[in-house]
C-alpha cells in the first residue's frame, strides 16, 4: 500500500504529471533538456521532479554520454498499469501545447538522439 501511495503523491503535482503523460505519449525515452524545454521550466525544477518520479518508481533513467535520458518504467501492478493508461489518455489545453513543444524538440535530434543542450531561457 504505501508503493501506491507514494505514487499518488508523486502524481500529485501537474509538472510531474505532465512529465508523465508527455513520455507515455512520446513513446521514447526523452533527455532531461527535452523535459525541460517541452515544459518550458528551468533545469533545477525539472530534476527535481523527475527524482521524486523516479524516487515513486514511475521512471527510469539512463545515462549516454553527458546527457541523462528517462523512460516510463513498466508497471509493476495492475493498478499503475491502469493508472498509466488513464494518464495517457489526457488531452487538451497544457498537454497539448506541451506536445507541439515536444515535436518540435524533438526535430532537433540527430540520428533519433538528442544532440542540442538545455536552453537558457526556460522560466523558473
Amino acid at each position: 500500500m504505501n508503493s501506491f501511495v507514494d505514487v499518488l503523491k508523486a502524481l500529485s503535482d501537474v509538472n510531474r504529471l505532465r512529465i508523465m503523460v508527455t513520455l507515455l505519449k512520446s513513446g521514447k525515452e526523452l533527455c532531461i533538456c527535452e523535459i525541460m524545454d517541452t515544459l518550458d521550466i528551468a533545469q533545477y525544477n525539472a530534476s527535481r521532479y523527475v527524482k521524486e518520479l523516479r524516487t515513486a518508481g514511475l521512471l527510469e533513467e539512463r545515462r549516454e554520454g553527458r546527457f541523462v535520458c528517462y523512460s516510463v518504467s513498466n508497471p509493476q501492478t495492475d493498478t499503475e498499469k491502469y493508472l498509466l493508461k488513464t494518464l495517457g489518455t489526457l488531452e487538451g489545453g497544457i498537454i497539448a501545447e506541451d506536445r507541439k513543444r515536444l515535436a518540435k524538440r524533438l526535430a532537433m535530434r540527430e540520428n533519433g538522439k538528442c544532440v542540442i543542450g538545455m536552453r537558457e531561457s526556460a522560466e523558473e
